[in-house]
């Protein structure tokens, strides 16, 4: 029989307390060690943890059933099934203790069944590396094939290649280039779009005087004539669309409803340049509108890049070609905007119909139908039809409540991920090798400081 003093010595068992123990099934209890037996798993299979621990049994809902939505129950409604004397854990203690307060929740799920709480733009793919798949990959693919580009082709981008390790590798070359061209050469980098036709721009652009004595002096063999004039057009015909890559992983105006009103423009100045273009390269504007097409077939017929677009104060209906395609687009809108609830109207409407009720007290001898919809009709029709007409300032949307909404329902996602990976870049030189021991919390603020600096100018 145990006696008084070994009653006080025996361990206190904190797994009676946890608030997820009536998962698991008690066993035996041997010294410092306890076998339990988790209920939501199928067999016999034993689980083994501390006395006064529950580790193993956190890492093992975490692993097996981290998909399930686990049930926290208050441990003291539990009967003493022991002789063990049983710690439960003080409310401020197991909320301060990660591992005691553990609740795994499937956020696509609570996203998925909640409505009107949690909202979250649809996914896109990348509208810049779309474009990058194109210049690299459709266009390479292309001009290797063609008849009349290959072999020009080849061998142009062979000797600028050859121009690119001389003056990257030598510092005397770097300084011949910088004496005859009077600037340097660009060298293309895998990470960066638009570099390959910067580096080709940079060499077109140098007479072709100055860099046959260029390639002289470096030792190299000299692009050709017809080559030169194959690099010229080919950085003509990719200008357009090097110029909406720019547009589209910019940060400040970048909006969704910037992406329809680039890839139109670009498609229309790609083939304004087909006039003027030798046999190797007049069927490239082609090949670039039709890669366009292809690529970007869901954006060029999605009506929610269409009212992204229209609902941009700088675009409207301004970049659609054809009065029959700007007024299918107005149409749009207005639908979209009739279908908004009730209560979103705008508050001069309302001000109106009340001051209209109340200085007509007669009208109850009156009997007329409501024509509530009707109203409604007018009023978007109204509303789009002032905003077509108003200027091109963003601010201008708090003018028209109706048509705000719209554009903040479609507007929200971005049209690149080049923002998110300037992002990464940056968190990649606040957390250096010297600063390897920051914590979560003042990585973040150095993070959000530094990438918000030009909204803290002010501050001091």
């Amino acid at each position: 029989m145990a006696t008084a003093s070994e009653k006080q010595a025996q361990p206190t068992l904190t797994f009676e307390g946890w608030r997820y123990s009536h998962y698991f099934e008690l066993v035996d209890n041997k010294e410092e060690n306890v076998s339990v037996r988790c209920t939501l798993c199928p067999g016999q299979k034993l689980l083994s943890t501390a006395v006064n621990s529950t580790a193993n049994l956190i890492k093992h809902l975490r692993g097996k059933h981290a998909s399930m939505k686990l049930v926290a129950q208050d441990p003291r409604r539990n009967e003493d099934i022991s002789n063990v004397q049983y710690a439960p854990p003080e409310p401020n203690e197991e909320e301060d203790n990660d591992e005691q307060g553990v609740v795994f929740t499937d956020v696509e799920e609570l996203l998925g069944t909640t409505e009107g709480q949690f909202s979250l733009p649809p996914h896109f793919r990348c509208a810049s590396h779309t474009l990058n798949l194109i210049s690299c990959n459709d266009i390479d693919k292309w001009l290797s094939s063609n008849s009349d580009s290959k072999c020009v082709y080849r061998s142009a981008t062979a000797k600028c290649a050859a121009l690119w390790t001389k003056a990257s590798s030598s510092t005397l070359a770097s300084e011949i280039v910088d004496e005859i061209c009077g600037k340097k050469i660009i060298v293309p980098t895998s990470t960066r779009w638009n570099s390959f036709h910067g580096a080709l721009s940079r060499i077109s652009d140098i007479p072709a005087q100055d860099l046959n004595t260029l390639c002289t002096r470096l030792d190299i063999r000299a692009p050709t004539e017809r080559e030169h004039l194959f690099l010229k057009e080919y950085c003509s015909v990719l200008k357009p669309l090097t110029g909406a890559l720019d547009i589209l992983q910019g940060e400040d105006n970048c909006y969704y409803g910037s992406l329809l009103p680039t890839l139109e423009t670009l498609m229309s100045r790609t083939l304004a340049l087909q006039n003027g273009l030798s046999r190797m390269t007049a069927n490239l504007p082609g090949v670039i509108v039709q890669a366009i097409r292809t690529r970007f077939a869901p954006v060029l017929e999605s009506s929610e890049a269409l009212l992204a677009a229209l609902t941009l104060p700088k675009f409207k209906v301004r970049w659609i070609v054809g009065a029959e395609r700007r007024e299918a687009a107005r149409a749009l809108l207005i639908a979209e905007c009739r279908t908004l609830p009730r209560d979103e109207e705008p508050a001069e409407n309302k001000n109106r119909e009340v001051a209209a009720h109340s200085s007509a007290n007669e009208n109850y001898f009156f009997s007329f139908d409501e024509e509530e919809e009707d109203a409604m009709s007018i009023s978007a029709d109204s509303e789009v039809f002032e905003y077509m007409r108003s200027g091109s300032e963003l601010e201008v949307l708090n003018r028209f409540p109706r048509v705000k909404d719209v554009s903040m329902k479609y507007n929200t996602a971005t049209p690149s991920s080049a923002p998110v990976e300037r992002l990464f870049s940056l968190g990649g030189i606040v957390l250096s090798p010297r600063r390897n021991r920051l914590s979560d919390k003042r990585f973040e603020r150095l993070l959000l400081m530094r990438y918000n600096r030009t909204f803290c100018t002010d501050v001091e």
